[in-house]
């Protein structure tokens, strides 16, 4: 019979909430036991009907029976995503859909259909009997652990590290005052994860008893870099640049940034930006430092400014960068060393410029990036979380392997190559 709603797909899709598993076998953490048919995978931005693995199919394995389905060991109240919302991408060593689990959710992409009728809404009840993708979006501690099944990407062999984020930031929009090794726990980070470049950008947050201190001193994960960002320009001094240098004393300060213009917003004034930047550029090189650039509308300004003063073959780290082919190439040939750090903004679909550069850069000119807090991955339900964290580098690589069609373990080992060539670490 038709669908309700005119689509073409048979009412069986999606299928119906099953009654509650039977208690005294415990709880289930498979939310649609048995078979599908038809399975229904979601490719780029439409849903195609196309045989995808089952669960329990791994290595030549008959199908496992419902109560030992989850491969990913969720806790109680977490459910593996059903076969038809698995989403093809290139995170096998094969490339092959199918074998790890990294759901994407869409409005309005999926119906479930209920007692009242086929049920279109974007939130529902938050109950447990509620689909995943279904449940009232929340941000909370509760749904980052919701959304950590991302990290079951089955890439154990292979580690990363975010190249940038900012710590401080990210403690403070979520109010957290507890340690980072809390946090990371808190939010699931996988095992692979081997720490993150924290970024102090802001002259404030130099102090010789800030946050920075801790976070350097309490986790051997995490690294800094220091430098002012074109935004604060106009808070930069001499008593300013007497902390800086003060606190590049530590040991962990592994490079200068983030520093550079931005003419996108008027904060400081251009003259002060271009004064404060030259002024940057000649610490760092004093100090022997990787420069890490913060580059918006003033790329022609800024290389026309760095190619009289830094030298040719200098160690660069292009952070954020979201430009076409052809301004990477430019910066690619004036030094030859410069890296760019690539963030979750390649998985938006209003990114099309800075995806076609991802295709076309070659690997190993490139570093992950989550600029945490900032740019929550589109592989992440929307809504879910308000936030990005140093975990979620990995969505980055996901992406890229999908664009460049390669493995994700490729992409990791590569930029991990590279973060090791520009930091050190």
């Amino acid at each position: 019979p038709p669908h309700p709603h005119g689509a073409d797909i048979p009412l069986q899709y999606p299928p119906p909430v099953p009654p509650p598993p039977p208690q005294a076998a415990g709880p289930s953490h498979i939310f649609f036991p048995g078979p599908y048919s038809p399975h229904m995978e979601q490719q780029g931005d439409h849903w195609a009907s196309e045989p995808v693995q089952q669960a329990g199919e791994c290595n030549n394995m008959s199908p496992a029976p419902s109560s030992e389905r989850n491969r990913f060991n969720l806790p109680p109240g977490h459910y593996e995503i059903p076969p038809r919302m698995w989403k093809k991408a290139a995170t096998s060593e094969t490339g092959a859909p199918g074998k790890y689990v990294i759901p994407a959710y869409r409005s309005g992409s999926a119906k479930w259909k209920s007692e009242q009728g086929w049920d279109t809404s974007d939130e529902t009840s938050s109950s447990m009997t509620s689909p995943p993708h279904k449940r009232k979006m929340v941000v909370s501690w509760p749904s980052l652990l919701e959304v950590s099944y991302v990290w079951q990407v089955g890439v154990k062999d292979a580690g990363y590290i975010d190249s940038h984020c900012h710590i401080d930031y990210m403690f403070e929009k979520m109010s957290f005052r507890e340690s980072f090794q809390a946090f990371m726990s808190k939010a699931n980070f996988p095992s692979n994860f081997e720490g993150c470049v924290a970024v102090f950008c802001d002259p404030k947050s130099w102090h010789s008893d800030g946050l920075w201190r801790s976070l350097l001193e309490e986790n051997d994960n995490v690294w800094g870099a220091f430098g002012c960002h074109p935004h604060s320009a106009r808070l930069y001094n001499s008593a300013a640049e007497e902390n800086l240098l003060k606190c590049f004393n530590h040991e962990k300060l592994i490079a200068f940034g983030e520093i550079g213009l931005d003419n996108s917003k008027a904060i400081s004034p251009a003259s002060v930006q271009r004064e404060v930047f030259m002024r940057q550029l000649h610490l760092a090189l004093k100090l022997g430092k990787p420069l890490v650039l913060h580059c918006r509308e003033a790329d022609a300004e800024m290389l026309e400014m760095m190619q009289d003063v830094v030298p040719r073959d200098y160690i660069i780290h292009r952070h954020c960068f979201t430009e076409s082919f052809d301004i990477a190439l430019r910066w690619m040939e004036a030094y030859p060393n410069m890296y760019l750090g690539i963030t979750a903004l390649v998985t938006y679909h209003t990114t099309r410029k800075l995806q076609d550069a991802v295709r076309r850069i070659p690997l190993d000119r490139l570093l992950l990036e989550t600029d945490a807090p900032y740019f929550v991955p589109r592989q992440i339900p929307q809504g879910k979380v308000a936030y990005s964290h140093p975990a979620m580098a990995v969505c980055v690589a996901e992406k890229i392997a999908e664009l460049k069609c390669i493995p994700l373990s490729a992409v990791l080992q590569a930029v991990r190559e590279n973060t090791r060539t520009v930091y050190g670490i």
